[in-house]
């Protein structure tokens, strides 16, 4: 070999084991993803200051090293783990899948065009030599210290194959060990949602196991390594049954993964190729605010729909017939004593009125031609006929009130349960068309969904496919997903709500399809606080609604502080007709003052800031406390820019203490602000550095029990 041909294959060894970078730079954020090629190929993502560096060695895909500054400090953790984790049955008769750990080689890898937002997705193709199944990594990096992660998997099989355990992503987190903090959702109870709590992490093995149907909480954790300053903030995108695993024994390691009922979680043909729900993980070195502002930002960056403004956070007056209070209920619940109604709503300022519950329906299925009066024989659509209104109570139709509602200059909505049990079915029509032909034939701006009250006490979760017992879940949610999808691509001016069972599915695979998702039917103070605490740690407030309040529970003794509640607590307002009379003569001018001042709070002030603001929890949540800490609700929101915020600060029942001392921690100290006390109507002048330093001491009355401040930086 001549010198010249030395030196050529030398240069190429070296570009061969040497970094490569394949793509950087992000129009959200810095991004970068490099691979090193060679016996151990080598890939290494940079989202923000978060780095994630994973590897092929010895036909074991597994993580080398996280890195929360920017920068690697060492070529990798003394101990290696799984990056991700399944288990495979080949035969019906088998005890149970075969983890396949090792057996993986190297087949490609490289950049997926058409990342959204200016992120990046970068794919590895990995083969097993052991079961002829191929794995896609798919991971996507959007600038934030988020990254996401799913896989595609293939059967290259010539049989079917069942999937019966998926972990998208697992592996090492820390490799040394250290006092850790977990925090996650605490109660699993019927519609007691946003139940955030933490937990000291003990040695061994901490499972966390959810395995009721509807799930009531979400399958995500926050992770502090109380040495280092550092969080992980997990999510798993799947709306049901999960498990989460972590083990504190020399460092921490973590899975996350979908659970299944009565059978393998997904039944693979040959041929076929599903995908995994993606785990989206953040690594910082932050504190608890910026940790969840992360999170925030990853969700409005990378998983929400692209709203209008137009058609977001719309004032919403909710009338319903099927709850303990209503103002209107049985043969009352009818067209002329809602219209008035909807007379009162816009006198408010309300901007969308929906009928919620489903007796404006009219009763029996007509599914296929058929019309039953047997509700067992009436499955699909909980035994109502969405596209026919109540003849008995709304005999106009449902067009008629929605013309007289946008004469009135609102939006109509109403609400329905279209998701049956033959969704996995062919045949009949499915929740596509039913809720299409609802949108035309009602002429609906708005559509609200909720699940069939049936839908997980009755239902069979699991059916034989190839000879292999499958759980329904897995292909359900599927089907439903790609039903709001195509409903959203046919009707991108419809705002699509998710009711979900009074708060169930409100994980960021179902976030990502609806614009706005309810929070519960159980609306008692200081609950309806508490779970509005919970729900804006792991979801950013403005994709949220709640019926503040009185659908199920007492309220609050006093009516500024609902008001205040419902414009600003930084959700999607809506106003619960129960709160006020049903003609507009009955309304006291005073009161109807007091609604017009703060939806035009809201409308003016606070809306434009909430697709882009900056939550910071200080009480009953924050960097120790739980959802159920105190006698407090404290929340601060601010503007990216510093340079407008706002605080609601509310006195739960039977607090003994009305005085708080209130630090805002998003302003900006080498500013002045404007600071205006609601209670006495007066603005002052304030340093920031003084606000933040020595906070305003605020003195509550019995009522209103309650404060909102407003904050506008000065020039």
């Amino acid at each position: 070999m001549t010198h010249a041909k030395k030196l050529v294959h030398f240069v190429t060894l070296c570009c061969a084991l040497a970094w490569a970078t394949l793509s950087s730079g992000s129009d959200g954020g810095l991004t970068d993803i490099t691979l090193r090629e060679g016996p151990e190929p080598e890939v290494r993502f940079t989202s923000g200051k978060a780095i994630y560096v994973e590897a092929l060695a010895g036909g074991r895909w597994i993580g080398r090293c996280w890195n929360a500054s920017g920068r690697i400090e060492s070529p990798g953790w003394r101990r290696v783990e799984l990056a991700f984790q399944i288990e495979v049955k080949e035969e019906p008769t088998a005890n149970r899948g075969a983890s396949l750990e090792n057996g993986w080689q190297w087949v490609s890898a490289g950049e997926v065009p058409g990342a959204q937002k200016g992120g990046r997705h970068y794919m590895v193709v990995l083969s097993n030599r052991i079961l002829p199944i191929t794995v896609k990594l798919h991971t996507l990096l959007d600038g934030t210290a988020v990254l996401t992660r799913w896989l595609e998997i293939s059967n290259t099989s010539g049989k079917t194959l069942a999937l019966t355990a998926v972990a998208p992503w697992a592996g090492r987190l820390w490799d040394e060990d250290a006092p850790t903090t977990l925090g996650c959702s605490i109660i699993q109870s019927n519609q007691q949602t946003g139940s955030f709590g933490w937990r000291v992490l003990e040695s061994g093995l901490t499972t966390i196991r959810n395995t009721r149907e509807p799930c009531y909480d979400d399958p995500y954790f926050i992770l502090r390594n109380e040495s280092k300053g550092e969080y992980f903030f997990g999510q798993l995108a799947w709306p049901s049954i999960y498990r989460m695993e972590f083990l504190k024994k020399e460092g921490l390691t973590f899975r996350i993964d979908p659970l299944a009922v009565g059978g393998a979680l997904r039944v693979v043909a040959p041929g076929e190729t599903i995908e995994t729900p993606a785990v989206h993980l953040c690594h910082s070195k932050s504190d608890f605010d910026a940790v969840v502002q992360e999170m925030h930002d990853h969700i409005r960056r990378s998983v929400l729909f692209q709203r209008r403004p137009e058609l977001s956070n719309r004032i919403e007056y909710i009338a319903n017939g099927d709850t303990g209070t209503c103002l209107y209920k049985g043969d009352d619940f009818n067209e002329s004593n809602l219209r008035p109604c909807v007379d009162v709503a816009a006198a408010v300022g309300a901007e969308l009125f929906l009928i919620d519950g489903p007796f404006w329906a009219e009763k029996g299925s007509k599914r296929g031609g058929r019309q039953d009066g047997d509700l067992a024989e009436m499955d699909d659509w909980d035994g109502w006929s969405w596209l026919e209104a109540s003849k008995k109570l709304f005999p106009s139709g449902l067009r008629a009130l929605r013309e007289y509602a946008r004469q009135r200059g609102i939006l109509f909505g109403v609400y329905a349960r279209t998701e049956g049990r033959r969704m996995l079915e062919s045949g009949d029509p499915d929740m596509f068309e039913i809720v299409c032909d609802m949108i035309e034939k009602h002429k609906l701006d708005l559509y609200r969904h909720d699940t069939s009250s049936n839908q997980w006490s009755d239902w069979v979760h699991s059916k034989i496919r190839d000879g292999f017992e499958e759980c329904i879940l897995w292909r359900h949610h599927e089907t439903f997903y790609r039903a709001a999808e195509r409903i959203h691509e046919k009707y991108p001016n419809v705002i699509l709500q998710q009711a979900a069972g009074g708060g169930a599915r409100s994980d960021l695979a179902t976030a990502a399809r609806w614009h706005e998702n309810f929070q519960s039917d159980l609306t008692p103070a200081p609950l309806v606080y508490q779970m509005m605490a919970g729900f804006s740690v792991y979801l950013p407030p403005e994709i949220m609604q709640s019926a503040y309040h009185g659908m199920w529970g007492t309220t609050m003794p006093d009516k500024t502080t609902m008001l205040r509640c419902i414009y600003a607590l930084g959700n999607t307002p809506c106003i619960y007709w129960t709160q006020l009379p049903g003609k507009i003569d009955e309304i006291k001018p005073e009161e109807l003052k007091e609604w017009r001042k703060y939806s035009d709070i809201f409308k003016t002030f606070i809306r434009p800031l909430l697709p882009s603001c900056k939550v910071y929890h200080h009480a009953p949540i924050n960097a120790k406390d739980n959802w159920d800490s105190g006698p407090w609700f404290v929340m601060e929101f601010v503007s990216p820019d510093r340079k407008k915020g706002w605080a609601m600060v509310v006195s739960y029942p039977k607090n003994q203490s009305l005085t708080y001392l209130f630090r805002p921690r998003g302003l900006d100290a080498q500013k002045k602000y404007k600071v205006t006390f609601d209670n006495t109507s007066m603005t002052e002048l304030f340093a920031g550095s003084s606000l933040m330093r020595e906070g305003l001491v605020l003195k509550l009355a019995a009522e209103p029990a309650s404060e909102l401040l407003l904050f506008e930086a000065q020039e």
